[in-house]
């Protein structure tokens, strides 16, 4: 029994008597053809990705994510390139602001003089711990 055929540019499984892929490669003459499909419904299916699928990318980034991997992995190679760029845009214009507010939040953290002794109350200095006396509770 014959394998079924894997198409190299669309990555699509062909049943082991195709001669032509959706797409258009001749497994014969090992080329780019003319697609059986006409070239809309190729560019439909493999080429762009659905209203739905743009709208779940936009609104769900991580979600769009999952769906460029799965169209990626089932043959819609260029489809799912969009899918994972338009939800990594969308997922980094909205962790953004986060980065923004922690990477600039901590650049301005008040750091007070220790003047009185790295044991100051309020000092932000790190000291090691050798240089740090121990003192002892008073009883009594």
């Amino acid at each position: 029994m014959t394998e079924a055929q894997d198409c190299p540019r669309c990555g699509l499984v062909n049943p082991p008597s195709a001669q032509r892929c959706d797409c258009g490669y001749d497994f014969v003459s090992r080329s780019a053809q003319q697609s059986y499909l006409g070239s809309q419904a190729v560019a439909d299916s493999f080429g762009s990705p659905s209203a739905s699928e743009l709208a779940v990318c936009v609104l769900l980034p991580f979600i769009g994510l999952l769906l460029g991997l799965s169209a990626r992995s089932r043959g819609r190679r260029v489809a799912g390139s969009r899918m994972l760029l338009i939800a990594g845009v969308m997922l980094a214009l909205c962790n953004a602001p986060f980065l923004l507010f922690i990477l600039v939040g901590s650049a301005t953290i008040p750091r007070r003089c220790c003047r009185d002794g790295p044991r100051a109350a309020g000092c932000l200095r790190r000291v090691p711990a050798a240089r740090v006396r121990r003192v002892q509770p008073r009883t009594g």
